[in-house]
C-alpha cells in the first residue's frame, strides 16, 4: 500500500480527478477510519511499476480508500458505483483480491496474485491522459449506502390545547362546580381519583402526562370524564384534584392556558387492572422528572380489596372485580411452583401420599386465601346480604351463589390438578444390541 496521503509539491501532484473524489467519500462519510488511505508510493513501490509514483509529467494517478463500512465508507458500494457509472475517468480498481479493468472483459471481475490483496481498501486508478485532471463529480455521491443508525425512540405524539377545572375537591383547598355533579364520573370513580377529561370515550380510562403550562412540571393523569364540548374553545379539563396537586386555588387557576400532553403507561404495579381499578389504586397524584421507560419486567400484584360499598349494597363489578384481581394474585403470590403429577388413584397406598401432598400445600396458602376472602365476607355481611338479621331473601340467594360458585370452582379445580388419574405413559422399547 502507499506510504501516506500526499497531495502536491513542486516535483508533481496527484490526478485532480482523485482529489475530487477523495473529498467526496470525505463528505460522505466523515467520522470514517483513513488508516489505509493513500496516494504516494513508498519504498517498496519505486522498485516496480505502480500508479501511486510519479509518472514521467510527476502525476500519481492512483488512490487507495481505506474499508469502513460500520462509518458509512463500504468500498464495496465504491467499486459497484464507479463500475456502474462507467465513467472514463476510471483505469481499472482493485479491491479484496480481485482486479477489474473497462478494457478486459468490460469491467469483468478476475482474480488479482498481487503480493497486497487489498482487503483492507479498494485501490482506484484513473487514465493517463488529461481526463485524469477532470474535475467533475463522480458518481457515488448518491450511490454509497451510508450506515442507518439505530432509530431514536419516537416518543408519543405532544397535543396541546386550552385547558379549564372542574370538579368537585377537598384537598389543600375547597373546590366546588356547580355545572359538575359530584361522583359524575363517565369512568364511575370516586371524585377523589379523578384525573382529567377529553371530549373523547376513545381515550377514556388511558393515561397520560399533562405539563402544568406555569411551573412546567410533568403529572401523570387518567382520562376519567367527557369534556369540554368544543364550542367552548378547549381541549382538555383538569380535574380539581389534579390542580389542587399542581398547587392552584380555584381563584387563581389559568383558564385558557395551553397544557401539553401525550399518551402515558399506566402507573407501575397496575396494568394488569381494569382503567376504574387502576383509577381506583392510583392514590398520590405522581410528578416526574422524566418519562419512565417501558419496561417488560413482570410487576407485583398488590392484595386485593373489595372497595368500601356505598350504602351497604353490593356492587356486582366491583364483586366482579374483586374475583378477577384475586386470582390473578394467587398465580403470582400464593401458587407454589407446580408439585410433581401424583399417581393414580387405583394405586392403593399413594392416595394417602397424594391427600398429605395436597393438605400441606393447602395450609401453607391458607393465609393468603384468607387475605382476599376476608374482605368479600365482610361485604356480603356489611351489606346485609348473609349472616345479618333481616337479610332479604333475594339477597341470601346472591351471597349463597356467589358462595357456591366461588367453593365448586376451588373442588373442581383440587379435583383437576391433584385427583384426576393421568394416562400411563407409552412403554419403552427395548434396547436394540450391536449388529454385525
Amino acid at each position: 500500500m502507499p506510504d501516506k496521503i500526499w497531495w502536491s509539491d513542486s516535483s508533481g501532484h496527484v490526478a485532480k480527478s482523485l482529489r475530487t473524489l477523495y473529498d467526496e467519500i470525505n463528505a460522505l462519510a466523515p467520522h470514517r477510519h483513513k488508516g489505509d488511505d493513500g496516494t504516494i508510493g513508498d519504498d517498496s513501490h519505486q522498485a516496480h511499476h505502480s500508479d501511486h509514483n510519479k509518472d514521467a509529467h510527476g502525476v500519481v494517478r492512483a488512490l487507495d480508500i481505506t474499508h469502513d463500512p460500520a462509518n458509512g465508507c463500504d468500498c464495496n458500494a465504491i467499486l459497484r458505483a464507479i463500475i456502474a457509472s462507467r465513467d472514463d475517468r476510471a483505469s481499472y480498481l482493485i479491491f479484496k483480491r480481485k482486479i477489474y479493468n473497462p478494457k478486459i472483459g468490460n469491467w469483468v471481475a478476475r482474480p488479482y496474485n498481487g503480493r497486497d490483496p487489498h482487503t483492507g481498501h479498494i485501490h482506484i486508478s484513473v487514465v493517463g491522459d488529461a481526463k485524469a485532471e477532470d474535475t467533475r463529480a463522480w458518481s457515488i455521491r448518491t450511490s454509497i449506502p451510508l450506515p442507518t443508525p439505530a432509530p431514536a425512540p419516537i416518543p408519543p405524539p405532544v397535543s396541546r390545547g386550552k385547558a379549564s377545572v372542574y370538579g368537585w375537591f377537598d384537598g389543600k383547598h375547597h373546590w366546588e362546580d356547580s355545572g359538575d355533579a359530584a361522583g359524575s364520573a363517565a369512568l364511575q370513580v370516586p371524585d377523589v381519583r379523578q384525573g382529567h377529561a377529553f371530549y373523547s370515550r376513545a381515550t377514556l380510562g388511558k393515561w397520560f402526562y399533562l405539563t402544568d403550562p406555569k411551573s412546567g412540571r410533568i403529572v401523570l393523569s387518567q382520562q376519567t370524564d367527557i369534556g369540554p364540548h368544543p364550542r367552548t374553545g378547549r381541549s382538555i379539563d383538569i380535574h380539581a384534584r389534579i390542580a389542587d396537586a399542581l398547587g392552584y386555588t380555584q381563584d387563581d387557576f389559568p383558564t385558557d392556558s395551553v397544557w401539553l400532553w401525550r399518551p402515558a403507561p399506566p402507573p407501575a404495579g397496575t396494568e394488569h387492572l381494569t382503567p376504574r381499578r387502576q383509577a381506583k389504586a392510583y392514590t398520590a397524584v405522581q410528578f416526574i422528572t422524566s418519562e419512565p421507560p417501558v419496561t417488560d419486567q413482570p410487576t407485583s400484584l398488590p392484595v386485593p380489596t373489595l372497595p368500601p360499598q356505598p350504602g351497604g349494597q353490593l356492587n356486582p363489578a366491583d364483586v366482579a372485580e374483586f374475583f378477577k384481581t384475586a386470582i390473578e394474585f394467587m398465580k403470582q403470590k400464593s401458587a407454589p411452583p407446580p408439585p410433581p403429577p401424583p399417581p393414580p388413584p387405583s394405586q392403593g397406598t399413594n392416595m394417602a401420599a397424594a391427600l398429605m401432598t395436597f393438605l400441606t400445600w393447602f395450609i401453607s396458602v391458607l393465609p393468603q386465601v384468607s387475605t382476599f376472602l376476608a374482605p368479600i365476607f365482610a361485604g356480603l355481611v356489611q351489606g346485609g346480604v348473609v349472616g345479618a338479621p333481616g337479610a332479604t331473601t333475594t339477597g341470601t340467594s346472591v351471597g349463597s351463589g356467589l358462595l357456591s360458585m366461588f367453593g365448586v370452582g376451588i373442588l373442581n379445580w383440587v379435583k383437576t390438578k391433584w385427583f384426576t388419574p393421568k394416562p400411563p405413559a407409552p412403554p419403552t422399547p427395548p434396547t436394540q444390541g450391536c449388529s454385525s
